[in-house]
């Protein structure tokens, strides 16, 4: 008798788990087909490096994810080929300040990647994710497991606390293979300098929003003010000076972010102190990179936003471009990204348009290329509706919600 009971338990605990298994499929949305990261020659195309100039008529060879050669268009093999007749190729976008899901939630973050990937974000620096989510997506983007942007992460921002604290958020971020680290506005002088102490250990950079007990004239460890000063809009004109003679002394790059929605507890900076900040920061000479300080599915447009920003403050199309390709690319001091040459990674836009004659042209992307592997543009669209689909499905708005989605 017990043991008729016990299988029947069992039994019912196999068909659950099945029917839990069954359900948990359903909710996620359907994978992706992914392309290989062959060889693959790009055809008879203008290279474009946004700052650095152009080439017409060159073939672009790329082989396990990296650009091998480049050089005049000749006759190559039809099954390497990419052809895009008149295209123009660019670095792939990149985002210096988007913020990852706090969590991967039932595929939520598929769509996200996809939708950043489909605007030529090939690459996102996140400097707002919050616990192993956002490493795990990273992890499935670079195995080929998902399509998306490289994600470099800071590991989440550290606000206040202790310099104990400060330390141990640190040295997690830096286990789990964190690029750079992210110290937020309230961190005083002491924690501020402890995360410069565990970025100096790993060799990596430190981001930081203007420290509440020190400015950036006195931080010199500090390689990105994210953000303008928290009184953007009413900062003196001397402040403003000093703020840009700082930069230029200490090389110390700026993402300011003026389109960007106002995070709670910074004030936009899209006023006319804001503007003129940022163009004093250009005109000294001072990195400055684009970003869309916003979430991941939306990296595109506020990157286009940011860019837009930046040329109505008079630089024109190429020169708002070099801050999301080639200026940010040169951000991390082991590696280099945003260019096209021999022996970085393939991460490029194809444009039917020249983005550097218009902004406008950024609608005319035809094929994204990341990490090595092809993205057709109106494949990529088919994806992102096909995932948005699924979250619109009965099943999905009637059963999510009780598994967290």
């Amino acid at each position: 008798m017990l043991s008729r009971i016990g299988y029947g338990l069992a039994t019912a605990l196999v068909a659950a788990l099945a029917l839990a298994c069954l359900a948990w499929s359903l909710l996620v949305p359907p994978p992706y087909a992914m392309p290989p990261r062959g060889e693959v020659v790009i055809k008879d195309v203008t290279l474009v490096n946004p700052g650095l100039g152009r080439t017409p008529h060159v073939d672009i060879t790329l082989r396990g994810g990296v650009i091998v050669a480049i050089g005049p268009t000749g006759p190559t093999p039809e099954r390497t080929a990419l052809r895009c007749p008149g295209c123009y190729v660019l670095p792939g976008l990149i985002d210096m300040d988007a913020r990852g899901p706090d969590r991967a939630s039932l595929g939520a973050d598929r769509l996200a990647a996809v939708e950043a990937l489909r605007r030529g974000v090939t690459m996102v620096r996140d400097l707002g994710g919050v616990g192993d989510g956002l490493f795990r997506l990273r992890d499935r983007i670079e195995e080929g497991r998902l399509p998306g942007p490289r994600i470099v992460t800071c590991g989440g921002v550290i606000y206040g606390g202790s310099v104990d604290r400060a330390h141990r958020i640190a040295q997690y971020a830096i286990r789990r293979g964190a690029r750079c680290l992210a110290a937020g506005p309230g961190l005083n002088a002491a924690a501020l300098q402890a995360l410069a102490q565990e970025a100096t250990a790993a060799r990596i950079p430190l981001v930081a929003a203007r420290p509440r007990d020190e400015t950036l004239a006195n931080a010199g460890f500090i390689a990105d003010g994210v953000g303008l000063p928290a009184d953007c809009a009413t900062s003196s004109e001397a402040q403003v000076r000093d703020l840009v003679q700082a930069a230029v002394a200490q090389h110390t790059a700026h993402t300011p972010l003026l389109s960007a929605p106002a995070a709670p507890g910074r004030p936009a900076c899209a006023g006319p102190r804001g503007m003129e900040t940022v163009k004093a920061l250009f005109h000294g000479g001072a990195p400055v990179y684009a970003a869309s300080g916003g979430p991941l599915k939306a990296s595109g447009e506020g990157l286009r936003r940011e860019l837009t920003a930046f040329t109505a403050l008079g630089l024109t199309p190429d020169q708002a471009l070099v801050t999301a390709t080639t200026s940010a690319g040169r951000f991390w001091p082991d590696a280099t990204y945003g260019q096209v040459a021999i022996g970085l990674p393939a991460d490029l836009d194809l444009y039917r348009q020249d983005p550097t004659a218009a902004l406008a042209n950024l609608d005319s992307l035809d094929t994204v290329i990341a990490g090595g592997r092809v993205y057709p543009k109106d494949q990529l669209d088919a994806w992102a509706e096909r995932c948005r689909a699924h979250f619109r499905g009965w099943f999905y708005r009637l059963f999510a919600p009780y598994v967290g989605g």
